[in-house]
């Protein structure tokens, strides 16, 4: 393969595991996960590593013409320092989020991995321009990392909502339906969620018609915690519900969403794995030349350098 070629695929690489590195985050917001001293210390190493000085990311974002991309830099290096440097986010003891700051480091993990997936697409559009650019096994990797992330944000947003549903209905049943502080705090907390599930929800631009679905399908799950479902099929149907009858419809929809999350992260964290296994093996037969500094994947000038349609 041609060193250029090489270097196109080694860019897509780069930028892939800077990608897996913000969708890593979420195992911090996972009781369920453990996560070790070590995983945590390599993952903070390679985040400085990505964007020190010299290194790809840090010289194509700092030296692209548009400068709202240009702010990108910094938004990822805050981000990072969050994680992995002023113990914002996460406890360095626990190695899990912080209980009052999961929504800020949501936001943020959702809005930051958008911004590299954008990247990472105006990057791949640009080469696939070229035929025989790109190698299959990047390629293919590249297309599951896509949907592995959307159901696995999808998942952590669906139990995260439910989960504060009950913190507001608890709520406002301590306070007798009226407004209290808690209250308003459990709705404000809500509507924020909801807002980062539509921004991950409207931006999936697959095919994949059971991600169509569980996205979706937990978007009804949450009318039904709001109650706008009730009310959408009482005016559809010209049929009050009873309340037992609304309860009955609010537990299917949502066990069917809950179940369409769970069999999409164990249908699509496989496949990525699988592809993944290419990755390596391409690294293996298609190593930099290391004499040619200036044709590495780290510094590189790239061509896609106007194409990002990053807006998060």
């Amino acid at each position: 393969m041609a060193d250029s070629r090489v270097n196109s695929n080694y860019i897509l690489i780069e930028l892939l595991h800077f990608s897996f590195l913000i969708r890593d985050s979420f195992e911090y917001m996972l009781p369920q996960i453990k996560v070790t001293q070590e995983t945590f210390n390599n993952r903070k190493a390679m985040a400085k590593n990505m964007l020190e000085e010299g290194k790809f990311l840090n010289s194509w974002i700092n030296n692209h013409p548009n400068e709202e991309v240009k702010k990108f830099y910094s938004k990822f290096v805050n981000y990072f320092d969050n994680v992995y440097e002023n113990e914002n986010y996460v406890s360095f003891e626990t190695f899990k989020a912080e209980t009052d700051k999961l929504v800020d480091f949501l936001e943020e993990t959702v809005t930051s991995y958008q911004i590299a997936e954008d990247i990472l697409k105006a990057f791949y559009n640009e080469y696939k321009k070229t035929p025989d650019t790109i190698d299959t096994r990047i390629e293919k990797n590249l297309i599951t990392s896509l949907d592995f992330y959307r159901v696995t944000a999808n998942w952590v947003l669906f139990n995260e909502i439910i989960r504060n549903d009950g913190e507001y209905k608890k709520a406002l049943q301590a306070s007798n339906n009226q407004t209290s502080y808690e209250v308003n705090y459990n709705l404000n907390i809500l509507k924020r969620l909801i807002g980062i599930y539509n921004f991950n929800k409207e931006r999936y631009i697959g095919d994949k018609v059971d991600i169509k679905a569980m996205l979706e399908d937990s978007m009804t799950a949450f009318k039904a915690l709001d109650g706008s479902l009730f009310k959408d099929y009482e005016k559809k149907n010209n049929k009050t519900l009873t309340d037992e009858e609304k309860q009955k419809m609010a537990k299917e929809v949502i066990d069917k969403a809950a179940s369409e999350c769970v069999n999409a992260l164990r249908i699509y964290e496989p496949i990525w794995r699988q592809t993944y296994s290419g990755v390596p093996e391409f690294m293996k037969e298609n190593p930099l030349n290391q004499n040619n500094s200036n044709e590495t994947a780290e510094n590189s000038t790239p061509t896609a350098k106007d194409s990002t349609d990053a807006d998060a």
